[in-house]
């Protein structure tokens, strides 16, 4: 399993909301973005849940209308013949 993104931190409440007015999106817009509901994306902006960071990346990608890296090519057979 590949680690996060190091060059993108976990985003804070304040983040969270601040991209979805900056876009002029309502909750469950914001929400519907990365198929979540408009309660979650109330509890990330209260900071009672944090929000995942893939779908922090995802939202960011979306909204930016650029397209994330390309994932390297990973053989899980190998992995297994490097124990």
């Amino acid at each position: 399993m590949d680690a996060p993104n190091p060059n993108l931190p976990e985003p804070t409440p304040t983040e969270v909301k601040t991209l979805r007015e900056h876009h002029r999106l309502t909750r469950w817009e914001f929400g519907q973005l990365v198929y979540q509901t408009e309660r979650a994306v109330t509890a990330w902006e209260q900071g009672t849940r944090a929000m995942p960071l893939a779908l922090w990346e995802l939202m960011i990608y979306k909204l930016d209308g650029t397209l994330p890296p390309r994932a390297e090519y990973h053989n899980p057979k190998q992995l297994y013949l490097d124990l």
